[in-house]
């Protein structure tokens, strides 16, 4: 697979798969889900992300993972 991102296709340097692993490096004890593709703005710039939903027993929270640096962006 190609890691160029271009603007108008969906191909991004950081997969879902990717996207997980790094939500989770920074919450032990964590299970991901299904990562879901989205937008935050963060100093009026949007950045497009990887929303990544971790849970571990009754909590549950969501990770917010830069789809082009990997950078978890904190909202």
């Amino acid at each position: 697979s190609n890691s160029t991102n271009t603007t108008g296709n969906n191909t991004f340097l950081i997969t879902a798969e990717d996207a997980k692993r790094i939500a989770l490096d920074g919450n032990p004890g964590y299970t991901a889900g299904n990562p879901l593709q989205g937008n935050i703005v963060v100093n009026q710039t949007t950045i497009v992300v990887w929303i990544v939903p971790i849970s571990k027993q009754s909590q549950s929270k969501n990770v917010y993972v830069d789809v082009n640096s990997g950078n978890v962006i904190d909202v």
